[in-house]
């Protein structure tokens, strides 16, 4: 990893856990970088959080118009939430993803924290298979475990991932919080294994790349919701030819 996402991923993790690293110094063309992945990924608020957190790190040499630019336009977009929507592609498996949020409500042990979070989760994967990995979903996550982790019963939501086919992609963007933003494994105990692609995919979220290489990725994680898209993506194409 170059020194630019270095230090793009160190300001993010200050943002997200009020905790700053060692900050690396670079040139104003490559803070300028820094601040692109900023508005690329739609983490400004986040990033504008951490650079506040290095006030006064000598190691910190962003220049100041574009400190400036970061902070007023972090402000400015603290009201723009992640948003995708939180549903399954397969008819099936979103058959039962709803019948999870009508039946929970009403159990005897109903936990809403863990519903959240699976809403949460699938918004992720929905987004990933649509358009791409998000850092700003994937943070999402990480902060709703930061704020109520301890209210999630990880024994239901590991249950519904498994019925939802969703276990694998789950534990990859866990994976991500752990190797990047340094969230321990014990935070996130949906988390399988530590997956070797996890650095492959996120490099991909930072730059344009071969669309059939990331679905044939992706299909290593999500293959029921990967078919689903790619054959009704098909089916409209052909529609569309017809018309």
């Amino acid at each position: 990893m170059d020194i630019v996402r270095r230090n793009f991923f160190r300001l993010l993790r200050a943002g997200v856990l009020d905790e700053a690293g060692e900050m690396e110094p670079m040139s104003p063309f490559k803070w300028r970088q820094v601040v692109q992945l900023l508005r690329a990924q739609s983490v400004l608020p986040l990033g504008a959080k951490g650079l506040s957190i290095y006030q006064g790190d000598k190691r910190m040499n962003m220049p100041e118009e574009l400190v400036a630019q970061v902070m007023t336009e972090g402000k400015n977009r603290e009201n723009n939430p992640f948003r995708a929507e939180a549903k399954l592609s397969n008819p099936f498996l979103n058959n039962r993803l709803n019948n999870i949020r009508q039946t929970e409500p009403h159990a005897i042990d109903c936990n809403i924290e863990t519903l959240r979070l699976l809403d949460i989760i699938v918004s992720n994967i929905n987004h990933v298979l649509s358009r791409g990995l998000s850092l700003q979903g994937v943070l999402e996550i990480g902060l709703y475990l930061r704020e109520k982790g301890d209210r999630v019963d990880f024994v239901k939501l590991d249950s519904w991932l498994g019925r939802l086919h969703i276990a694998r992609m789950a534990s990859l963007l866990g994976s991500i919080l752990v190797e990047v933003f340094e969230f321990d494994e014990d935070e996130i105990p949906f988390i399988r294994r530590r997956d070797p692609k996890v650095d492959k995919l996120l490099m991909r979220a930072l730059q344009n790349g071969d669309d059939h290489q990331e679905t044939s990725l992706l299909f290593r994680f999500q293959p029921l919701e990967t078919t689903t898209r790619f054959v009704r993506n098909i089916k409209q194409q052909l529609a569309e030819i017809e018309e």
